[in-house]
């Protein structure tokens, strides 16, 4: 590309990039970020820069997001390489044509069965007949071939391509797949973005390589071509290919990126001008003041059960066309004010925008463009059915014996771009909301609300009822495979007689056209960000009212781009830019600002944004930090959030609705993960207090208990070794041998990371922070833990207090809070935290999951280093909820607590007597003492 910089048109100007990687060179993993490096890596023509708030015209979107999109690319596909990629399969090359700078090789695999899809990425390897490639861990394993069918160990699973000498490595595409068939597209011919700043020697040598073996499959008269029957004589050269990575969202993502200026709504992404909102004062607002009418039965529904807030947000989000921001902090409702919007918008009795409800809309033909374009309509799940069987007879003219001058491309030769796509369209008029969301796990948790028993949405009426709901897309929950488009459209197949349907191609375009119809016939359709971009949806672009993105602040802006590009002209966006953001592979992209969500783009640049204040989760004193650190006060206790003050054994000082248990313990390496052992034993002893308690409860049932807690932690090492030994050790999680695995995993407590628990919640909550290593304050390193807090801090573990001192301490909690309130930390600083545990939307998400208890275990000598676990820290200080544990020998005894139950019994007689008159702690006590 010149500075200059032409729009990207197709997804070849992508495949050029990616198929240029070199696959030992390229997809290495590193340890530290090179901008300059990662420039060359991607053939980028300038430097790597910070992705803008403002981004002025398409030209300048393209090129900011690109560069950055191709770091993240680069770095998802090195890491598939490491993790995921497949072992090597001989193949046979057929034949081959050139097209552009592309050779197609289509090439077939001696297996009945194979995992290539179309949009895979694979590494295709040309090498002599039982060249043994090196693994990762050095071990040799000789590839599957005709010549020895010995299958390499279960331990090389994973096999990765190191060994570079007598090896001709190219990274390809798969563009069709026919039963054991498949058609790679490789690079062949440097792409004109190639420059000598951009593209090295060894670079263009490589490609010179691959064009002399791509000869041999153009000259059937080349000895080793599949018709000269010379190909297993020694010395020959022998084909394999290797699955590396899926593109398919990648794909989906790039070609939004290409379809942005049809985009209706681009220009909202380009410049923000203010809007003028009918609800200003949330805080005041008890109606729903739309410019069009509902039903009056529905609205006096709505107005009767929804906090002013959530009006608010329907009318500032129903009032207009274009974009809209809801954002949602923990337990405010969100998904409920969903429910409100969608109730609004199937109900509204005239046209909900100020034109007329024209649609000029349109169901694209099927047939030309998914045989031509197979790539994009792939999804895993499909049988994909290719036609290019014609492929090995055809003779394209090319003159086989030429060699083409490689290097001719550092000159600054022009090449001829491939031609825009152009669809036809038909019309269709009808009302219907697409709801997208990053997860197929909260796409489900969106279609779980919407089919519940009791109703989903409001009627005309203001009843409750079940709306007509199509879930696309595969990996859907089990419980909702009834509203799944598959199994919708083998429903109806089921139903009529399809057996007249003998011819494979005819059956899929049915399939496709009974897809559409039920589609068309559904007032809600469900799907995941990538999956917009797939072939049923795809062919629906401009047949949605309004676009509603759930969880909108955990996607990157091109995965949003893609649901954006299917035409609406009303999208309304909820998420919560302090919870967490969409998951990057990449350092150097987080670093860039690539994982920011279009959500929070628009908010920066001065978007306006409704904001549900009003959370009935949490108890009062749960919520007390994250509202004021996070959300500078904003977040306001429901009445019901304070209902839960009945629960008796909260009054326990082990139990009270937060405690920071602080103690000295020491964190240990596992693979890419942490683990800490002494942090674990003490979860196992809280889990078994709160377990003997609860079960002394009248009528509390062990089921009812498991449903109640959760145990959570940043590391996955740390996860795994909380389930094996809290399932190991408590006596309530055996189960017998007779289940099966997913009824054992249904009779257990729930045990997360933070990062998969987000969106969930339980009554009580024990979060393991386990990091320990202290980098800070060298005089801390070996001091008490009781000596990092200040005197006057009265801590539970030594309870009880005098009087005094608790009279004093009172005033200093009343004087913190009450300084909190009146200044609230900055925190709008568009700055990412560098270490993961103190990522500060990931201390908020581990610490708004509980709706009445939240117990944290961690050690503050690490932790007191780092900003936001300091303020928490110090707030849990300050409010009298810290408990400080003593380790003996570096280990924490095996009943610690119980012993300090016992103990502080014998201190403090008069509140033993206390906990002996509820009927929560009475049987508890008793069988204690």
């Amino acid at each position: 590309m010149s500075d200059a910089v032409a729009l990207f048109k197709s997804i070849d100007d992508l495949l050029e990039r990616i198929l240029s990687l070199d696959f030992h060179k390229d997809l290495i993993q590193e340890n530290h970020v090179d901008l300059q490096k990662l420039q060359r890596k991607i053939k980028w023509h300038l430097p790597l820069e910070p992705l803008p708030v403002i981004i002025p015209n398409i030209e300048k979107y393209h090129t900011s997001f690109f560069s950055l999109f191709m770091v993240e690319c680069l770095e998802s596909i090195t890491q598939d390489k490491y993790d995921s990629m497949s072992m090597p399969h001989h193949a046979l090359p057929v034949s081959g044509n050139i097209r552009g700078v592309f050779g197609n090789i289509t090439l077939s695999l001696d297996l009945e069965e194979h995992e290539y899809l179309t949009g895979d990425l694979v590494c295709l390897c040309i090498t002599k007949a039982n060249l043994a490639i090196t693994r990762k861990d050095n071990t040799q394993v000789k590839i599957e071939s005709k010549h020895d069918k010995a299958q390499a160990s279960p331990g090389a699973k994973l096999l990765h391509l190191l060994d570079r000498n007598g090896i001709v490595s190219t990274l390809g595409f798969v563009s069709s797949v026919k039963k054991n068939r498949i058609v790679v597209k490789i690079l062949l011919y440097p792409p004109k973005f190639v420059t000598p700043e951009t593209c090295s020697h060894k670079d263009l040598d490589r490609l010179s390589a691959i064009q002399q073996k791509f000869r041999t499959i153009l000259n059937p008269k080349t000895p080793g071509h599949a018709n000269s029957g010379s190909e297993h004589k020694s010395g020959t050269s022998e084909w394999y290919i290797a699955k590396l990575s899926s593109l398919t969202t990648i794909l989906r993502e790039f070609n939004a990126l290409c379809m942005m200026k049809q985009m209706p709504l681009r220009n909202l992404l380009l410049k923000f001008e203010p809007m003028d909102n009918t609800c200003t004062q949330p805080n005041t607002c008890t109606k729903l003041l739309l410019n069009f009418k509902i039903p009056d039965a529905l609205k006096r529904t709505l107005e009767s059960k929804y906090n002013s807030g959530q009006l608010c947000a329907i009318s500032n989000s129903l009032n207009q066309s274009g974009i809209s921001l809801i954002q949602g902090p923990p337990g405010t409702g969100k998904t409920t004010t969903i429910i409100g919007i969608i109730s609004v918008i199937l109900y509204a009795l005239t046209p909900i925008s100020s034109k007329k409800n024209d649609y000029k809309k349109i169901v694209q033909s099927f047939d030309t463009f998914h045989i031509k374009h197979p790539w994009y309509f792939q999804d895993e799940s499909d049988d994909v059915g290719g036609y290019f069987d014609d492929l090995r007879n055809e003779d394209y003219g090319y003159d086989y014996d030429r060699i083409y001058n490689i290097y001719d491309s550092l000159n600054s030769t022009q090449r001829k771009r491939c031609n825009n796509i152009k669809i036809d369209f038909k019309g269709k008029n009808t009302r219907r909301i697409l709801i997208c969301a990053p997860s197929n796990a909260a796409v489900d948790e969106i279609v779980k609300r919407l089919v519940a028993t009791d109703g989903g949405i409001f009627d005309s009426n203001g009843n409750k009822y079940k709306p007509t709901v199509t879930r696309v897309g595969p990996n859907f929950h089990e419980d909702l495979i009834e509203y799944s488009l598959n199994t919708k459209v083998d429903k109806w197949f089921s139903k009529n007689d399809s057996l007249q349907i003998k011819d494979e191609k005819s059956m899929n375009f049915k399939r496709a056209s009974i897809a559409k119809d039920i589609l068309l016939n559904s007032e809600i359709v469900c799907s995941t960000l990538s999956g917009c971009g797939s072939k049923e949806l795809y062919g629906l672009a401009n047949c949605f009212d309004t676009l509603i993105i759930d969880e909108a602040t955990q996607a990157v802006e091109l995965s949003t781009l893609i649901p954006l590009n299917l035409g609406c002209k009303r999208a309304i966006l909820v998420g919560d830019p302090c919870q967490l953001s969409a998951t990057v592979c990449s350092k150097a992209a987080i670093q860039l600002n690539y994982e920011q969500s279009l959500f929070k783009r628009l908010q920066l640049c001065g978007y306006p944004v409704n904001f549900l204040k009003l959370q009935y989760r949490m108890d009062p004193q749960i919520t007390r930090f994250p509202s004021m650190y996070f959300y500078k006060n904003q977040l306001i206790n429901a009445d019901e959030s304070d209902s839960r003050r009945h629960l008796g054994w909260r009054m326990f000082p082990l139990l009270r609705p937060t405690v920071f248990y602080a103690i000295d313990s020491q964190e240990s390496r596992s693979d890419t993960s942490y683990v800490n052992e002494m942090e674990v034993e003490l979860v196992c002893q809280l889990l078994e207090i709160i377990i003997e308690i609860l079960l002394s409860v009248p009528g509390m049932t062990q089921d009812e208990i498991k449903q109640k807690i959760a145990v959570i932690s940043p590391y996955s090492a740390q996860v795994d070794i909380l389930k094996s030994t809290i399932y190991e050790r408590i006596k309530m999680f055996h189960n017998p041998p007779t289940l099966t695995p997913e009824e054992s995993k249904a009779t257990q407590i729930y045990i997360s990371t933070v990062d998969g628990f987000q969106g969930m919640e339980k009554d009580i909550i024990i979060f393991s922070a386990v990091r320990t290593k202290y980098v800070g304050n060298r005089k801390a390193i070996n001091a008490k833990i009781e000596d990092l807090t200040t005197p006057s801090i009265l801590t539970i573990d030594k309870e009880p207090h005098d009087p005094k001192s608790l009279e004093q301490f009172q005033k200093l909690m009343e004087s913190y809070l009450e300084k909190s309130k009146s200044n609230p930390p900055d925190l709008d600083s568009n700055v990412n935290d560098a270490s993961f545990i103190s990522d500060r939307r990931r201390i908020n998400v581990a610490i708004t999951r509980a709706r009445n208890n939240l117990f944290i275990v961690g050690n503050p000598r690490y932790l007191l280093d780092h900003r936001h676990w300091y303020a928490l820290y110090n707030h849990y200080a300050k409010t009298g909820a810290l408990f400080i544990c003593h380790t003996i020998n570096n280990q924490l005894k095996r009943n610690f607590l119980k012993n300090w139950i016992v103990d502080y019994i014998k201190r403090a007689p008069a509140e033993y007597e206390e906990f002996l008159k509820d009927r929560q702690l009475k049987g508890f006590m008793e069988k204690l003492v």
